[in-house]
């Protein structure tokens, strides 16, 4: 009989509990202020456009900017609009 019982208790023994969930429930709602990114942004004011250009553009940009006492994105505006002139 002490066969029967070391066969019954290793069988026990196999049978893993179940898997719990490691995502875990959803986050609890924040407290405070929330991102308001479904409103748009005023048109004077700046956000950020990143792109990348060659070393060599970048440097010719900022000295002609400032040979010309200009701020980049003064010059940026005025080379599109002048860019768009010339492709409408």
């Amino acid at each position: 009989m002490a066969k029967q019982e070391s066969k019954d208790k290793s069988s026990s023994a196999n049978i893993k509990p179940p898997r719990r969930d490691r995502m875990g429930g959803p986050p609890p709602p924040r407290k405070g202020k929330t991102k308001k990114n479904t409103t748009r942004n005023s048109s004077n004011e700046l956000v950020a456009m990143n792109f990348y250009v060659p070393a060599e553009f970048k440097r010719e940009y900022k000295i002609v900017a400032a040979e010309n006492d200009q701020k980049l994105i003064d010059i940026l505006k005025e080379s599109f609009e002048l860019w768009k002139e010339r492709h409408s």
